[in-house]
């Protein structure tokens, strides 16, 4: 496998991991809500890939009031939307 470059400032595994526990979000709820694949999440978390900069922004945004359950709602109308059960 070809290897890249690792971007000097980026979050970390243990990093994501934290963030994640500190908003009592499992991974799999992250990745439900951002749309992301669970084994992307995963290779971050065994640090086979580099978190994109938008993680750890969307993570600190999700600490503001009202913003995890919001997200949750949103990404919850969205997925019965794809499902065809929106109106």
């Amino acid at each position: 496998m070809k290897q890249y470059p690792r971007a000097e400032n980026r979050m970390m595994p243990a990093q994501f991991s934290k963030a994640l526990d500190d908003l009592s979000l499992s991974m799999r709820e992250f990745c439900r809500i951002t749309g992301t694949n669970v084994k992307t999440a995963e290779r971050w978390l065994e640090d086979e890939k580099d978190i994109p900069q938008w993680v750890p922004v969307t993570l600190a945004l999700m600490t503001m009031p009202g913003a995890l359950p919001m997200a949750r709602k949103v990404a919850q109308h969205f997925s019965a939307e794809g499902k065809g059960n929106a109106n």
